[in-house]
């Protein structure tokens, strides 16, 4: 953290998508889902949140589409350490989601283009993500998708300030390819492991969380190579 206190920025077939478009920064206007970036998020002198009048976190800017404000569950894909590859099976695993959440070591902008056919996208930078399509991505994001707070940054071990006393219901991280699924203290931590090309001793997977108000369940799906 800063002097002030804010947090610093069938058939096994596998292929490889070559449209090329700059992704925005724009938050999403889709459900009630909101996305700031952590560089603008205030933080007081504990790590919390600042918080409005009516002790909700505040936010630069809250959209949701008329006919699903209302909704109260949501089912969001996690993906992370695609490496430039994004599998068949990742669309029909990620078939009927709301939300698509990156956590990094995207490899090709592609790829994100190819993810927002199947639902909104946002995506963090990685270790392994350079150029100028990758600066526009932010290191560290919060995404609030209904009453829910997801702390959303490649490698968690440069996870800069307390989540569960910032408000956070749950981090997202990616960068070990180890799936992983851990509650402390309430908080869940989801890694999705990753979904890119193989490495030894470790799957090829994604994860799936559902929302049902502030109730959280992930799962990790494998995926065949």
């Amino acid at each position: 953290m800063n002097s002030v206190g804010k947090p610093s920025a069938g058939k096994k077939v596998s292929h490889r998508v070559h449209r090329e478009k700059k992704p925005t920064e724009n938050t999403e206007s889709f459900i009630n889902i909101s996305v700031f970036s952590v560089e603008k998020t205030s933080v007081n002198s504990v790590g919390k949140i600042s918080v409005n009048s009516v002790g909700n976190p505040l936010r630069e800017k809250n959209t949701m589409s008329d006919n699903l404000q209302n909704k109260s569950s949501f089912l969001v894909g996690v993906i992370s350490d695609t490496h430039g590859l994004l599998r068949p099976q990742v669309a029909e695993a990620f078939r009927g989601t709301d939300l698509i959440v990156h956590a990094g070591d995207i490899d090709r902008p592609e790829v994100l283009e190819a993810l927002r056919e199947i639902a909104p996208v946002k995506a963090v930078r990685g270790n392994m993500d350079y150029n100028e399509w990758a600066d526009a991505l932010p290191a560290k994001d919060i995404i609030e998708i209904g009453e829910v707070f997801l702390y959303v940054l490649h490698d968690l071990y440069k996870l800069d300030l307390d989540p569960e006393a910032a408000g956070f219901h749950a981090v997202i991280s990616g960068h070990t390819h180890q799936p992983l699924i851990e509650k402390k203290n309430g908080l869940l931590f989801l890694n999705p492991g990753s979904a890119g090309p193989p490495r030894r001793n470790s799957p090829v997977s994604l994860a799936l969380l559902r929302i049902n108000g502030t109730s959280l369940d992930a799962r990790i799906v494998e995926i065949e190579h």
